[in-house]
């Protein structure tokens, strides 16, 4: 298929966890274009998350609110091999929760970095 640089598409999953209600994770990816590494062409997609904390939380859950979130990153995907190579999403969010009469910020910080391993390259 043809992509031309800005296209993006997205997906969105609800998640009924009991510990705090439902959490809905919004993913759009975007496409930046082509990019040579190592010798070898990759399609890059830049990926954008963010998550919302349900209305559907029973009042005994505690009760989260996303204050910011920022998400950076990049998907490398190999097209001729049909297979992607790797990702890095990083995530920065604040988040205010309360439990009964007690509130909390908390700010969380997360990387997740995936690489595609060869026999040659394995440990």
């Amino acid at each position: 298929a043809d992509l031309s640089p800005g296209h993006a598409w997205s997906t969105t999953t609800e998640l009924l966890t009991p510990p705090i209600g439902k959490i809905t994770t919004h993913m759009t990816f975007t496409y930046k274009g082509p990019r040579s590494v190592e010798d070898q062409v990759f399609e890059v997609f830049v990926p954008k998350l963010e998550l919302e904390f349900g209305d559907e939380q029973a009042a005994e859950l505690p009760q989260i609110k996303v204050n910011e979130q920022n998400t950076s990153g990049e998907f490398l995907f190999n097209r001729s091999a049909g297979r992607l190579e790797s990702s890095r999403l990083e995530q920065e969010m604040t988040l205010q929760i309360a439990a009964g009469d007690r509130q909390v910020e908390q700010k969380m910080v997360q990387k997740v970095e995936l690489k595609r391993m060869t026999p040659e390259r394995a440990p």
